[in-house]
């Protein structure tokens, strides 16, 4: 079972463990930029699109992380598991990206995404806020958290990250990120071929990146 381990916020995001300096600076920018750049944006739908928009994010993030040095940032396709228990019975579970979603709708990408960084360790999920629930209120729309080597499959999928924490009602909630490598049908979706639509807002990112050196 994940552990709880100590965490603090920026903005609508929550950091898990202690990144690097650098992670920290990057992980802070992100959180006072990605969602708010792509608001304004023109061609953008409504102002919360980014926020539902997996594949957009973290393409954005992935450019933006590569191109400050951490080169090996990458997107990866996951399924994302949330549960909540109280007093022992299952109350409430989730999945974000379920493998079993065969369908290929024009409308939605019938899967999850995330960006990983091996080198530091990390994992950063931009676009939970679709998934909040009652159960887990305490739960923010981002997060970073180290990927650790969790003994959980479901599906077949292997976990590669994850965290539980109890919240003030009782509820014990877990979080998983389950790697899920062969889902790469988001490749033809235009939030992946339309690179023009993030370069804006990984440039201002870089920008701010470069101001507090």
């Amino acid at each position: 079972m994940p552990q709880e381990v100590d965490s603090f916020q920026f903005n609508d995001m929550t950091v898990m463990g202690a990144p690097s300096p650098k992670l920290r600076n990057a992980l802070e920018i992100i959180a006072n930029h990605l969602h708010q750049d792509f608001a304004k944006a023109s061609w953008i739908s409504h102002k919360d699109k980014s926020k539902e928009s997996c594949i957009l994010c973290s393409l954005t993030v992935r450019e933006f992380l590569a191109r400050i040095g951490f080169v090996d940032a990458q997107v990866r396709p996951v399924c994302l598991y949330l549960s909540a228990h109280k007093d022992g019975r299952l109350v409430k579970e989730l999945l974000v990206g379920d493998p079993a979603d065969k369908r290929d709708l024009h409308s939605r990408w019938a899967g999850h995404m995330v960006v990983v960084i091996p080198s530091a360790g990390y994992l950063i999920d931009t676009t939970l806020y679709q998934a909040m629930r009652p159960q887990w209120k305490s739960a923010t729309g981002m997060v970073a958290t180290p990927l650790i080597a969790i003994n959980r499959t479901m599906s077949s999928l292997t976990a590669i990250s994850g965290g539980s924490w109890t919240e003030s009602e009782g509820y014990k909630v877990t979080a998983l990120w389950l790697d899920n490598p062969t889902n790469k049908s988001w490749r033809r979706r235009p939030d992946a071929r339309m690179r023009n639509w993030r370069i804006p807002v990984v440039n201002k990112m870089i920008s701010e990146m470069v101001a507090t050196r």
